[in-house]
């Protein structure tokens, strides 16, 4: 019984030191990434579009100000809230822009997984992360799972990105074209991403805008570019989409709200798909917004 005992304590111990091993290296890997443990002064928030459209590097060597690239591939508006105010808790003092990519999708979850909460299991440290993830998880198993043991908290996505962040890697790697004749098909089939208007995802939208404004802080709404087949599958609710984003800037003028779209979104060149930039798309939206955040931040919002 006393060797059984001794096995059983010595396999948990390992167990746990196993755990704890893979979550520190996946976790200093993601902290490299996203830029979470140095302060920035540019934080942009969003999902892929943001890290397919904007040019982390470039703009740290043009500005010379350090910037945060905290976007997950299909973050929704609650989950984006979350991002933003896990990102203060780390570095509460450092942001002086909070740069949002915004489309006509923005203020709908439709088309996104409904377990995108499931994107924040790195971050469940932080006391705020945690609850919104209880909220949300769909059984108490996986949520005290992630509790008990660190190393679920990463799948093959985070591990990859933490990957990139011990290589210091933040470039597109998307260099196609779109397909063009395949998009008209599919949206002459009704393939394509509709236009909603959710009550609950406007409101998080309008906490999210107040949480930075209360900082003192200013808000860049970012509509970087989407194809213009797309935004005229739906012409009307597109319209409606950016005339609201549009409103939330003429309120306040510390949000400031860049339609990058209307400018580009017939260059079907610059596009990898319907929604995101290739390397040539990314260094044109990076270079507008290079100019506009300089033109921001010395207007002292």
């Amino acid at each position: 019984m006393r060797n059984f005992l001794l096995k059983a304590i010595i396999l948990v111990s390992l167990i746990i030191c196993i755990d704890q091993i893979i979550s520190l290296v996946c976790r200093r890997g993601l902290d490299d990434y996203y830029t979470l443990a140095q302060p920035a002064q540019i934080l942009c928030v969003g999902h892929s579009q943001t890290v397919l459209g904007i040019d982390k590097i470039r703009i740290e060597k043009e500005m010379g100000l350090k910037v945060a690239i905290f976007a997950l591939n299909g973050a929704n508006t609650a989950d984006r809230l979350a991002l933003i105010r896990y990102y203060f808790a780390r570095q509460p003092h450092s942001v002086k822009v909070v740069v949002y990519d915004v489309s006509a999708f923005t203020f709908t979850s439709a088309g996104l997984s409904s377990n995108s909460y499931q994107l924040l299991f790195p971050f469940m440290e932080n006391d705020g992360v945690r609850e919104f993830i209880r909220k949300n998880c769909q059984s108490w198993s996986e949520y005290w799972l992630r509790i008990v043991f660190r190393a679920p908290r990463y799948n093959e996505s985070s591990i990859a990105l933490a990957v990139r962040g011990y290589l210091g890697y933040w470039g597109n790697l998307k260099m196609g074209s779109i397909d063009i004749i395949r998009l008209k098909n599919d949206i002459s089939h009704g393939r394509f991403r509709r236009i909603k208007f959710d009550n609950d995802n406007i409101q998080v939208f309008k906490e999210t805008i107040a949480f930075v404004r209360e900082h003192g802080i200013p808000i860049v709404l970012v509509n970087i570019p989407t194809v213009d087949l797309l935004n005229q599958a739906e012409p009307e609710k597109y319209r409606m989409a950016i005339e609201k984003l549009q409103e939330f800037s003429v309120r306040d003028k510390g949000v400031i709200f860049l339609d990058y779209c209307r400018d580009y979104e017939h260059q079907h060149g610059l596009f990898y798909d319907t929604i995101h930039m290739n390397a040539d798309g990314q260094r044109i939206v990076t270079e507008r917004l290079i100019a506009d955040l300089r033109r921001i931040l010395n207007s002292n919002l």
